[in-house]
């Protein structure tokens, strides 16, 4: 029998930013440096949602830029398995920074 899915390790290692220092959700951006840029733009009178700050950094939003739907689909003995992200095909940035990566969130 097949299984669905990779596990979280054989996922992530994939990813560009394997074996760099994880920031938020797999981004090299601490929480610090997200709360810095909220706050400027929102000074700016721009948008500064959490969504908008995914897109003007060329984040995958739907995956939150994990690269993975964190929802397992399956399990291996006791490992949960997951499936890279269909917006950024598992890469956790932005296909098109200027697509609004119309795949359904995870909740």
């Amino acid at each position: 029998m097949s299984r669905r899915g990779h596990t979280w390790r054989e996922l992530v290692r994939r990813l560009p930013v394997a074996g760099l220092p994880f920031g938020l959700c797999g981004t090299r951006f601490s929480v610090e440096e997200v709360k810095d840029w909220r706050q400027r733009e929102l000074t700016a009178g721009r948008p500064s949602g959490m969504e908008d700050f995914y897109r003007a950094h060329s984040l995958c939003w739907s995956c939150r830029s994990r690269g993975y739907n964190p929802t397992p689909v399956d399990t291996a003995g006791n490992l949960p398995l997951f499936e890279e992200c269909e917006a950024c095909r598992g890469t956790g940035a932005a296909v098109n920074p200027t697509d609004d990566n119309d795949v359904p969130s995870p909740s």
